[in-house]
């Protein structure tokens, strides 16, 4: 007579039980984990805001100080 490993119940249940440890394990290792990268990923908006509005202003700072240039030039000829 030939033993049957895959018959066995026992191993099914050790199989189960090993699983849902995994799963256990798994969901206690990334709690902190998702809180982390939504913190980051949080913080990378919020500085990539910063720096679209600083990238905003100094375009118009840019824009300003060459239309101030160009009407200077316009006004005063060279000589």
């Amino acid at each position: 007579m030939t033993y049957a490993l895959i018959n066995d119940p026992n191993v099914w249940v050790i199989a189960g039980l090993v699983f849902v440890l995994g799963l256990l394990i798994g969901m206690f290792l990334t709690a902190g984990g998702r809180r982390k990268w939504k913190s980051r990923y949080k913080d990378e908006v919020q500085t990539r805001e910063s720096w679209q509005r600083e990238h905003d202003k100094l375009r118009r700072d840019l824009d300003e100080r060459e239309k101030e240039l160009r009407e200077r030039d316009r006004v005063e000829p060279l000589p």
